[in-house]
Parts: structure tokens; sequence; C-alpha cells
């Protein structure tokens, strides 16, 4: 399988799917097996209760009764046996018909006593010896009776002496016994651990054993005489149980992991076709140059469309770019083949009249015309491209201005045109800038109002501060420029019909916008037959 994107990710969400669905799998596999467990191990608790109490009563186990285990024997009986009988243990406890507590309990000879007690559990209102019995016999019937209740190899109960020597069992093959008695001898070197082991016994010591391939749980528990009563349980039916449910969890999991395949291919597809397409696009815009060329993003998801809207923001600014470089280009061939002209026909002319001096003072100017045209140009790259916000300074804008305006007092006088200017009674508005190109900015704005104003025109001049912006404004009376070419005064070498005519290269309001956009500010243009107004304004 070849390392694509779309069989990456198809990889990557089948192998997600497959081990968040196989870890829910777990985690539902081992809640089934614990709760079954712990089901059969209170089973097997209940039976050692019961056992122990027919064992030491020597009288079946009556419906009316009700077994207490240790941790549940009331607080109160506990206290008054220790304080009447304080040479007695409990053994075992009941609730007998008349919901009254029974103890068992004996003594340091063996002595075994039934205890009665009040109604309040507060004191022993009876003491009674347990009366001999064949408790052996008893048991054997015990453990018949409870087997065939439960069924054929369900259940396993022997009673065994200290020595480990069976004395009765229910009826099962004699096969297993081996095993149990072996099981035995182990089970007691742990009976330290015999009470609340593993948070699910109250009596004995519980364990696990493999007799003739069947799996059991074990129950080992020592009686008050000695004896040993060791219980188990098959494992087949919750073995077979659980094996099933795996089964179920395997396969499930196998189709799954199909499923999660088709959908994550189907998935990856999507997204794989969509960056396919940039792909697509951005090698057929490498082999034929053409930056038209967009992605469509229509239905896709949100990070699809971002990616095709952020590829076609790209091309559509290269394409511009490309479109600017070339119309850059043309108009520098057009406005340097003007002055060669003009030195090539003054050349030709003075090699014929022989006045070189005349020839020099025309390749001098225009020389000096082409270089500023030329470092014009890099200019406006240098501040739109590589602004350099280091060199900024806190500077007085007011003082800016006005220092400008002095420059063209003197230009307004020759010409005869009115220069006004609106300050808004600032004393001072002080702005983060690049000085000199501000200054730059301001004179070709001025330079350009003076330039289409008649005489006995005006150029006005106002700027103002509000709460956290600086408003510029120039605004003349000249012949204004037309709605159709609004749009481009601020390209690079655009010259309206009424600009050809007069000097200049087309670059001043392409450097003012640069120098405006770098500032972070915005620049807006109105202009009618009355005259043309540009607004420029700053964040303070």
């Amino acid at each position: 399988m070849r390392n694509t994107f779309k069989n990456r990710l198809t990889r990557a969400y089948a192998v997600g799917f497959f081990v968040s669905s196989a870890l829910c799998f777990a985690v539902i596999y081992g809640v089934q097996r614990h709760f079954l467990l712990k089901a059969l191990n209170k089973k097997l608790d209940y039976f050692a209760n019961e056992f122990q109490y027919e064992y030491l009563s020597a009288e079946m186990f009556s419906p009316q009764l009700t077994l207490l285990v240790p941790d549940k024997i009331p607080a109160s009986c506990s206290a008054a046996l220790r304080r009447e009988y304080p040479d007695y243990e409990t053994v075992c406890a009941i609730l007998n018909s008349e919901r009254r507590a029974e103890l068992f309990g004996k003594d340091k000879n063996g002595g075994v006593l039934r205890f009665v007690f009040s109604r309040d559990n507060s004191r022993v209102e009876s003491a009674v010896s347990i009366p001999e019995a064949d408790r052996v016999a008893h048991m054997d019937f015990e453990f018949n009776e409870e087997s065939y209740g439960e069924g054929k190899n369900r259940f396993f109960f022997l009673l065994l002496t200290p020595d480990n020597e069976l004395l009765a069992r229910s009826p099962f093959g004699d096969e297993y016994v081996p095993k149990f008695l072996q099981r035995n001898l182990k089970l007691k070197q742990n009976e330290k651990h015999a009470r609340n082991y593993g948070g699910h016994f109250t009596l004995g010591v519980p364990g696990y054993v493999r007799n003739n391939g069947v799996r059991m749980r074990t129950l080992r528990h020592t009686l008050h005489d000695g004896n040993i009563l060791f219980l188990a349980a098959n494992l087949t039916d919750i073995d077979r149980n659980l094996n099933r449910l795996l089964g179920i969890f395997c396969a499930g999991l196998a189709g799954m992991l199909t499923v999660s395949l088709g959908i994550g291919r189907f998935i990856a597809g999507g997204v794989s076709s969509a960056v396919n397409r940039v792909s697509a696009a951005a090698r057929e815009i490498g082999e034929s140059g053409d930056y038209s060329k967009r992605v469509s993003c229509d239905g896709e998801s949100l990070e699809i469309e971002s990616l095709a809207e952020a590829f076609n923001g790209m091309t559509g600014k290269t394409e511009r770019l490309v479109g600017e470089l070339k119309t850059i280009s043309e108009n520098i061939a057009h406005d340097l083949r003007t002055p060669l002209t003009r030195m090539r026909g003054k050349a030709e002319v003075s090699l014929f009249a022989g006045d070189e001096p005349e020839l020099a003072g025309v390749v001098a100017e225009e020389c000096g015309d082409m270089l500023e045209m030329i470092n014009t140009m890099l200019e406006i790259t240098q501040t739109e491209y590589r602004f350099d916000s280091a060199r900024m300074t806190r500077a007085d804008f007011v003082r800016i201005v006005s220092r400008s305006l002095e420059l063209f007092s003197t230009i307004a006088e020759d010409r005869q045109i009115t220069l006004k200017c609106d300050f808004g009674n600032k004393g001072e508005i002080p702005f983060l800038c690049h000085e000199s190109k501000i200054q730059r900015m301001i004179a070709n704005l001025l330079d350009n109002a003076f330039k289409f104003t008649p005489p006995g025109g005006t150029v006005s001049v106002a700027l103002s501060q509000n709460a956290d912006r600086v408003l510029f404004s120039v605004s003349d009376t000249g012949c204004g420029i037309s709605a159709a070419d609004q749009a481009h005064v601020f390209e690079r070498f655009f010259r309206s019909a009424a600009s050809r005519t007069l000097p200049g290269n087309g670059l001043g309001l392409s450097l003012v916008r640069a120098v405006v956009l770098a500032h972070r500010g915005e620049i807006n243009l109105q202009s009618s037959s009355a005259g043309t107004a540009f607004f420029i304004n700053f964040p303070c």
C-alpha cells in the first residue's frame, strides 16, 4: 500500500476506531466477568455459612432463618457476649424465626454454646449447650441435598479431617477427590488470610484449581472442631459464557474494522480529493503560468474551505503582482523610451552641429529624471514590503504638516493659489511614525493638488484627532478625476488624460498609498468636476 495521505488517514482512522472499540469491549468483558465471579463467590460464601450452621446445630437450615455473616453481626450482641461470657468467641450467627439474634460461641477448650439474645440485643437471655449428634452423617445428607438441588457436577462439597482424610462428600466422580485433597493442603498454608479475602469472602480461604480439565473456584474453611469444610464451584458455564462473549466481541471487532476501513477511506477520499485538487491546480499553474486558476470548495469542511481559500488568495495575489509587474515593466519601457529618444535626437543634432555642451546638459537632465523615477520605485517597494518599524518615532503631526506648508507657501504665492489649513485648535498631535516618509507623503499630496489647481483656486489642508484616530485631508479646486480613472490613481505609472501633458511619472500617489498602509492607515478619494480631496486616517 502506497504511503499516500489517503492511505495514512484511512489506517489512522481504522486503528483509532479499532483500539477504541477494543477498549470498550475489554471493559464490558471485564465488568461481565467481575459480576459473574462475584455472584459465584457470594454463593460459595453462603454455602459455607449455611454448612457451618448445620454442622454446629446438627439441624437443617430453615427458610425462616437468616444467616448473619461475621461482619453483619450486631455490635450490641458482640458487646453483650464479651461482657457476660468473655471466654467465648463467635463462630456463627443467625436470626431465628422470631427475628432474634442467636450466636454460636466457642471457648478455649472447644466447648460450644448457643446464645439467644433479647430483642434489643442488649443481653444474653439463654445459653444452651449443643447436643451430641452424628455430624458427619448429617453433613453427608446436606451435601447430597444441596448437590441435587444445584445440578450434577456444578458444586462440590467435602468434609475433611485436619489430617486431610475424607469424611463426607457430595455425589461426584472419584477422579476429582485427589486434586481436591491436594488443593486443601495448599490452601492450608494461607489460613491467615481467611477473613475478608479479596473483599468477597467472609469465611474461609478462596482459590482456583483445575481438576480433570475443569477450572473451579474453591473455598476452604476450618470448623470449630478442626474439621475442614472444602467447597468448589464449576466455572465451565461462566467460562463458556465469557468465551461466547469474547467470540462475539472478536467477530464484532472484525466487522467494525472492515466498516471503519470503508468509512475511513470514504472520509480520507473526501479530504485527499480536495488536497489533490489544490495540488493539480498548483502543477497546472506551474506548467502554464496561468495564475487565474482557482480551486472550488463548495460543500467542503471548514478546514478544506480554509485551505482552498488560502490557495485562491495566494494565486490571486500572485496574479495581481504578476499583472502589476507586467504593467510596471511596460510603463518603465514607455517612460524610459521618451528620454532616451530625446537624448538620441540631441546627440544626432549635436554630432552634425558640433554643440557638445548642449548635449551634455540634456543628457544630465534626462538621466536625473530617470534616476528620480527609479529611486521613487525603489522607495515604494521598500515601503510596501520591507518597512522598518524599528525606525519609527513619536513625532508631532502638527509640526510635520506645518513644516510642509511652509515649503509650499511660496509656490502658492507664485501660482496665485490660496493655501488654507485647519488644525482644529490642536496644540500637538503625537503620532508614532517614520517621519521622513510622512513628510514625503504630505509633499506628494500637496504637489499633486497644486499641479491640478488653476490660478485663483484653493488648496485646503485639515488635521484633527478623535478618540483613537488621526484624521488628515488635502483637497483642491482643480479639474477633478473622472470616475473611470479614480479606481486606478494609486497604481504605479498610471496617469489620467488630464495629467499626461504635465510633468510627472505617475508614481506620486502610489508612494502615498504605500506610506499610508505601512502606518496601518486608510486612504480614500472623493472627486468631482469641482475638485479632488484625499482623506487619510491613522491609528493613534
